[in-house]
């Protein structure tokens, strides 16, 4: 996967791998956790389900990830407005 420098760079100075971004974009947006892990870390596909589930339940319970996802999903809200509030056609 090839990511911009811009996008690199952010990441670096979170202190976080590119994955770790992405993954937390992914949910901030809806996509559920594990569907959001699998296409942020396509490289554990050969792992086991659980060796996968651990992983995953590890890394979104620290503070840093629940941090990255809030700020996410407020800088979303905060530029395209509450989706909830949106009326539907």
């Amino acid at each position: 996967m090839e990511l911009s420098t811009t996008f690199t760079k952010a990441a670096k100075k979170l202190g976080v791998s590119e994955q770790f971004v992405i993954m937390a974009d992914l949910m901030a947006i809806g996509y559920s956790e594990n569907d959001a892990y699998t296409i942020a870390y396509p490289e554990n596909a050969t792992m086991s389900i659980q060796q996968n589930n651990s992983i995953r339940a590890n890394m979104v319970k620290t503070a840093k990830f629940k941090k990255l996802l809030a700020d996410t999903k407020q800088r979303i809200k905060d530029k395209i407005g509450d989706p909830s509030t949106i009326e539907s056609v």
